[in-house]
């Protein structure tokens, strides 16, 4: 074997390009590759079943695809399980992984977590997600968080029942146990039934990320020791219904939320303005509000208000402001005044707005949001249930224009406009420093017109456009499914306006070097 095989950190480099089926090959090859390819293989974990199988095989069965003890382990059956569990770092699992794994009976995780030889089963352990609870009962999540160390600096716990006394088990392991955690991450399986507020004691000034579920909220003492913590990044929950916010005795801290840069709440527009006025989260520069209750026409563009107030120019980038409706309740309707507010934020780069009603965005409106945007890379403004029959409030393709001049680099565009009664002077071709970057547009429940000169439109002002996407025709009838039809017609002439401009170029090219020898040989002469 060359010398170099013989080094570790080249083996290991190796080793981190190998499957599974490669590895284990290695493992049994020879002594220097055993424990890099071992380490490898075992760095990662989808599920405890392959440890489980490290025990004797007299001691263990798998029927109808769930493993079971047979016996209780004994002293004499752990070093083999030992020797493999301290080489796994991550045990993750998600709800898009596909993967076939036999489910742990509870039996298993408990007579572990009771017999276990030491304080821990995985000491090296770094990183735990289970967003895929399948395999493992929510009840045994105790169990499970017993064979962690304390030096574990990601939990993300998902899909789980809502169990009270069984969340507090867990609320007990992480605030006493993970005194390094960086990122908590907890959400439950939808019920129908609203949850009360949690109490969930979260001491560690280690703490950068926190997520729980958009319909589980803090219990107000909670909320105000998440306010107080100093590396608080990324905070992602249910606004509790909080009027102040203190910082705690002894505590330096007293700016809420100090260092928080990513923001995703659900709340209700009552709970959001008042946490407007007591918190100023200038340093945050994504951020996402879900309003969970009926906005009026009067509340919204004292929302947007609150939402400028509450954030800075400067700093913010992405904001994504959905709102939620009931079917019994009254339609927006959004106007060019009530998105002033949020014209003020000239640094975005994604803006996603969804609202239930109709959208009253004109030409002008359009000119005003590419003025104020010109770094927008994404721009989304929806409709739940867009009014079908009114068009003419809607922006025309001439309100298309200024985001080609003026935003170069918008590369996703989702947005109503009526492309019908298209005039040939909507064709003239604009004064632009760079080319457009728009890639991809989504046209939802957008009237048409001769998709020929729609499409001759789309392909000059947006040259790189190669995807548009029509949909949301429901209630249409037979209107919208000529719509639909035309937007198709759409989508097939682009790749071929995109064919003759890549053929206009190679004549360009071949045009100039013809200029160029012509004049070479004038000069000869």
């Amino acid at each position: 074997m060359h010398k170099s095989l013989r080094i570790p950190e080249i083996l290991l480099h190796i080793c981190a390009f190998a499957d599974d089926r490669t590895l284990a090959v290695l493992a049994r090859c020879c002594s220097p590759f055993h424990e890099c390819a071992t380490q490898v293989l075992w760095h990662h974990l989808r599920s405890l079943a392959p440890l489980v199988r490290c025990f004797l095989s007299d001691m263990w069965r798998e029927r109808g695809g769930e493993l079971e003890f047979l016996r209780p382990p004994g002293p004499k059956d752990w070093p083999r399980v030992l020797h493999y569990s301290r080489h796994v770092r991550r045990l993750e699992r998600d709800l898009f992984d596909k993967a076939s794994l036999p489910k742990l009976h509870p039996q298993v995780l408990w007579m572990i977590a009771a017999l276990k030889p030491g304080l821990v089963l995985l000491p090296n352990l770094r990183r735990f997600a289970w967003t895929h609870w399948s395999c493992i009962p929510t009840e045994c999540i105790p169990a499970l968080l017993s064979l962690f160390p304390a030096d574990v600096r990601h939990i993300a716990l998902g899909e789980m029942s809502y169990l009270p006394d069984i969340l507090q088990s867990i609320s007990s392991y992480i605030t006493d146990k993970f005194i390094s955690l960086d990122c908590l991450k907890l959400t439950f399986a939808f019920s129908g039934i609203s949850a009360p507020e949690l109490s969930l004691p979260l001491l560690t000034h280690s703490l950068t990320q926190l997520h729980r579920g958009s319909d589980i909220s803090f219990d107000k003492e909670s909320f105000n020791i998440l306010s107080q913590l100093p590396n608080l990044r990324s905070l992602s929950c249910m606004l509790p219904d909080i009027r102040s916010l203190s910082s705690s005795a002894g505590d330096s801290v007293s700016v809420p939320f100090p260092a928080l840069q990513t923001l995703h709440i659900t709340a209700t527009t009552h709970c959001y303005s008042a946490f407007t006025e007591i918190a100023s989260l200038q340093g945050v520069h994504t951020v996402q509000l879900t309003f969970t209750e009926v906005v009026t026409v009067q509340q919204l563009p004292l929302l947007f208000a609150a939402i400028r107030r509450q954030f800075s120019p400067s700093t913010l980038t992405s904001l994504t402001v959905l709102v939620t409706h009931r079917a019994d309740t009254e339609r927006l309707i959004l106007v060019p005044s009530h998105m002033s507010p949020l014209l003020k934020f000239r640094r975005l780069l994604v803006f996603n707005l969804r609202v239930h009603g109709e959208l009253r965005l004109d030409d002008e409106a359009c000119s005003e949001m590419a003025h104020a945007w010109p770094h927008i890379q994404s721009l989304t403004i929806t409709s739940s249930h867009p009014l079908t029959d009114d068009i003419h409030g809607l922006p025309t393709l001439e309100g298309l224009v200024p985001f080609a001049v003026l935003c170069p680099h918008l590369a996703y565009l989702k947005i109503r406009f009526n492309a019908q009664d298209i005039q040939q002077t909507t064709l003239s071709f604009p004064h632009r420093l760079e080319r457009p970057s728009l890639t991809n547009l989504y046209v939802y429940c957008c009237p048409i017109s001769r998709p020929d000169s729609v499409a001759a439109f789309l392909a000059r002002m947006f040259p790189r456009l190669t995807c548009v996407l029509a949909y949301d025709f429901r209630n249409t009838g037979s209107r919208g499914r000529e719509w639909k039809k035309n937007w198709e017609e759409v989508q097939r002439y682009l790749p071929l306006f995109a064919r003759i401009r890549a053929d206009e170029r190679q004549w360009v090219a071949v045009e100039r070097e013809s200029e160029a020898g012509r004049r070479i040989r004038s000069v000869d002469q």
